[in-house]
């Protein structure tokens, strides 16, 4: 029989495993942005060496790179270096400042460090990712458990835990060999970066190709996102614990039972511990507390006598122990959150919120007059139309389209055109008064090749190359959510600028089409054609993800948000093709991101507040984040 403490202890790991799934899958979001970005990067190295010297060899790549590369170079890295002061370690950020005052840089050299910043960056944000996560961890847990042991003992104050209590608590070691977490975490990025290396010049050396040596890195960064999952898993049950063993103490509990989860999957030493009790002053996690291994699911509840127990069902927030009287008397039967408000906050409440202007601009279709069209979808409503007879309604029902088309449009009715900016670029912006694209910059937080993405334009839009000037050319970027905070967790646009920019979607009626992920790759293999974000329909997927996307929207009994769209396809991002002049009047908001090297500048804030634009500036780490307006 399931007693009363298994079942208050079993709904609370449920809200604590819930949590750390929700954390995970972020992380391995995080871990599929860096892949990506490095992936974009060696392979364009190695392409480029593959032109130049007609084959790939160790050889060629020791040659120095040309003084327009070696700028570029150094510019990225000195960018690296200022944005990770402080966040990465000093030996790494030594490592990198030698390199960044090098005069001459090979290729192969280039390749490294682009290694090394990417991994770097990622044990970072993994590092940042994990307190926050554990410290939610440690406060749910122990409040929780002490609001089911004073409705017990009674109710009395609770101290609320402060941050430089969560910061002496996580720092704490727990295990046998006294490391950290995130020494664990920082040897593991060693340990990759070495790997990384060795494989990319082993690849060199036999002539592999690009793609080859791609698959390699996607491998490692594999095994890395394997144990960074697990890594979470134990430090969650470990800090879990803890939180357990300092509410026991503070209520005073004399002694507790192991409860170990009992399956095919329990270890020798969870069944050899369930059921086990020990004093209070014997509790040591790994030792005498789970957990007792890797991935461990074995908890603890207190120890109390058997007619203690029997009682408990009944009496449970009903009667409790006065702590100042130390009698017995009749209570309210007060749920989690009024105690959480009365006993810790001292009903002190406050209300905060960020990005409270949800505002939805109506979606328009686009403009059937060719006049007003801008040069890029001169011919597209043909050319979607062509697209859509020969591929789309070859593969899917009519009513599998509809479902397409009604779940899309509620994706992008209830989120914002959006695009990232750099913030030392943005006064610009404004002065000019308009963005630039790709080919007016030639700068790309991706890939930046010319060709391709012409042939892309092509594909996606119908455009003939030979028509279009660099300024008439469309601009890429993403479909964002309202919430900032959650825009810069999900999505894997970090590179593209520091500061989140929301437009006006009434003032880009028709002038704004989408593809459901990076169109570029998919575009010039001719897989897909992009969709119109003012009348969405089964375009913009490619054509081998049609059935499984449309699977998704129909056996949806709610269609999907934008989060869970993006993680049940597995996709980047829903990203989004801006056509014609993009203009800073078509500015709505604005969100500097602090913590990714965004500078609030007073001058560029009354420029964007003239202008009737919204200021927000976003600070803290994943998860911590405050999003105030300025």
């Amino acid at each position: 029989m399931i007693t009363y403490w298994e079942k208050r202890i079993g709904k609370i790991n449920e809200e604590i495993y819930k949590d750390a799934d929700k954390y995970v899958r972020d992380l391995r979001k995080l871990y599929e942005q860096e892949i990506n970005n490095i992936d974009e990067k060696i392979y364009n190295h190695l392409s480029k060496l593959q032109e130049e010297a007609g084959g790939i060899s160790l050889f060629d790549a020791k040659k120095l790179l040309n003084d327009k590369e070696l700028d570029l170079f150094k510019m990225g890295l000195e960018g690296f270096i200022k944005k990770s002061q402080g966040n990465i370690t000093p030996e790494i950020e030594r490592e990198l400042n030698i390199i960044s005052r090098r005069v001459r840089i090979s290729r192969l050299q280039a390749m490294e460090v682009e290694i090394k910043k990417t991994v770097a960056g990622l044990m970072s944000r993994e590092e940042k990712g994990l307190f926050a996560h554990l410290g939610r961890t440690y406060e749910r847990r122990y409040y929780k458990e002490l609001y089911e042991l004073q409705r017990i003992t009674g109710y009395d104050s609770v101290r609320k835990i402060s941050k430089e209590d969560l910061k002496i608590i996580l720092n704490n070691p727990w295990t046998s060999d006294g490391r950290e977490f995130s020494e664990r975490i920082w040897e593991r990025g060693d340990k990759l970066v070495n790997s990384l290396k060795d494989s990319l010049i082993r690849n060199i050396a036999r002539g592999a190709s690009p793609e080859e040596s791609i698959k390699e890195i996607q491998k490692q960064f594999g095994v890395s996102k394997a144990a960074a999952s697990r890594l979470v898993y134990t430090e969650t049950a470990a800090i879990s614990s803890k939180a357990t063993q300092d509410s026991y103490k503070r209520i005073g509990v004399k002694k507790y039972e192991i409860l170990a989860t009992l399956d095919l999957k329990t270890s020798d030493i969870c069944r050899s511990q369930d059921g086990k009790t020990y004093d209070i002053k014997d509790y040591r996690v790994g030792i005498t507390a789970p957990p007792f291994h890797p991935n461990c699911r074995t908890d603890t509840i207190p120890f109390f006598d058997d007619n203690l127990e029997r009682q408990l069902d009944k009496n449970v927030g009903r009667s409790a122990r006065n702590p100042k009287t130390d009698k017995t008397e009749i209570v309210e039967n007060i749920n989690y959150e009024n105690w959480y408000k009365k006993y810790v906050m001292g009903e002190k409440t406050s209300k905060s919120g960020y990005n409270k202007n949800n505002r939805t601009g109506q979606t328009n279709k686009v403009n059937k007059d060719k006049k007003e069209l801008p040069k890029t979808l001169e011919r597209f409503k043909e050319h979607q139309e062509k697209w859509e007879n020969n591929v789309i309604r070859q593969e899917l029902s009519e009513n599998e389209i509809e479902s397409v088309s009604k779940g899309i449009k509620k994706l992008v009715d209830s989120n914002e055109y959006a695009i990232r900016v750099d913030s030392s670029v943005l006064e610009k912006i404004l002065d000019d008064g308009r963005f630039k694209n790709q080919f007016e910059t030639n700068t790309s937080g991706g890939a930046l090749n010319a060709e391709y993405r012409k042939k892309a334009t092509k594909q996606l839009f119908g455009v003939g190359n030979k028509k279009l000037s660099a300024s008439e050319r469309e601009k890429y970027d993403y479909l964002g959510h309202k919430n900032f905070a959650e825009d810069r967790r999900d999505f894997s646009v970090g590179q593209y600028g520091n500061c989140v920019v929301h437009f006006d979607k009434n003032k880009l009626a028709g002038k704004v089409t989408y593809t459901i992920d990076d169109s570029l790759g998919f575009a010039i293999n001719n897989m897909t054609v992009a969709g119109d974000a003012g009348n969405p329909s089964a375009c913009g997927i490619r054509n081998d993800r049609l059935k499984d996307i449309a699977n998704l929207f129909v056996n949806s009994k709610n269609s999907p948000n934008l989060s869970d769209f993006v993680e049940d396809t597995s996709i980047r991002y829903v990203e989004l093709q801006y056509h014609g002049e993009l203009n800073a009047d078509d500015i709505k908001e604005v969100c500097f991101i602090e913590d990714e090297g965004a500078f609030v500048d007073d001058r560029v804030i009354k420029k964007l507040k003239d202008k009737g634009i919204k200021v927000f500036k976003m600070s803290g780490d994943w998860y911590e984040e405050t999003t105030v307006e300025i």
